[in-house]
């Protein structure tokens, strides 16, 4: 999970940064399939409480480039997964 925290982790900023109002904390569903090599397609945001169209993207984007261990079988394989986001203060 290291990976894809410091792969959104991106995104999350841009967010902040872009919308300082959002939500101190925040869900978002997102799903994608691993081909039999192991490549990410069809990543897509199910459902994101921030309702952010650039941060989706950008969550779309992030995840699309993750390569993942090939599957046990030839066929693709569906993940759903749900990130939780939450705002820190550095004090």
């Amino acid at each position: 999970m290291k990976l894809f925290f410091r792969l959104t982790f991106g995104c999350f900023l841009k967010l902040i940064e872009s919308t300082p109002d959002i939500p101190e904390s925040g869900r978002v569903l997102v799903d994608w399939q691993i081909d039999s090599g192991g490549k990410v397609f069809e990543a897509g945001v199910i459902r994101d409480e921030f309702s952010n169209k650039d941060f989706q993207s950008c969550l779309r984007e992030k995840i699309g480039e993750i390569i993942f261990p090939a599957p046990p079988s030839v066929r693709s394989v569906y993940v759903e997964h749900t990130f939780v986001f939450r705002k820190e203060e550095n004090n």
